[in-house]
């Protein structure tokens, strides 16, 4: 048997994820995830949300989704950022609002708006808002 000092940690977890699906287009998600603190720095991730396609006239496959999440920043990390003179906060919070487009059978575009409340759990840097742009585009069959 292998004391603390010596043991290799392994990173494993559990996720689970639970979607309903409604008349008119409109689903809503609750998403679940927890990851061994000893080696991970998140150590779980709570996340709810809702989609709705097709809320423009002709576009049927188009989605508009809102989200927030909760990441939670593992014991192990805050405790070695302390060690180092530093603080890392229990939580980060993050809210998303999305919209895919699907231009084409094979291209879509999707522009991804966030808000990150504390990112990275560091209470020294002010709230983020951040903006992305996701481009899919599939070649062949």
């Amino acid at each position: 048997v292998l004391d603390d000092a010596t043991r290799e940690d392994k990173s494993r977890g559990f996720y689970a994820l639970a979607e309903w699906r409604f008349t008119l287009g409109f689903a809503a998600f609750l998403r679940y995830g927890v990851a061994n603190a000893a080696v991970n720095r998140a150590s779980s991730n709570t996340a709810i949300g809702a989609v709705a396609h097709g809320l423009i006239p002709g576009r049927p496959d188009d989605e508009l989704a809102l989200g927030v999440s909760r990441q939670g920043n593992g014991e192990n990390f805050r405790r070695a950022a302390e060690a180092e003179g530093g603080s890392v906060l229990k939580y980060e919070d993050a809210y998303e609002l999305t919209y895919n487009a699907v231009l084409k059978n094979y291209l879509s575009v999707q522009p991804d708006l966030q808000y990150v409340v504390h990112p990275g759990g560091d209470p020294a840097l002010g709230n983020a808002f951040v903006a992305a742009v996701r481009v899919t585009a599939s070649f062949g069959n």
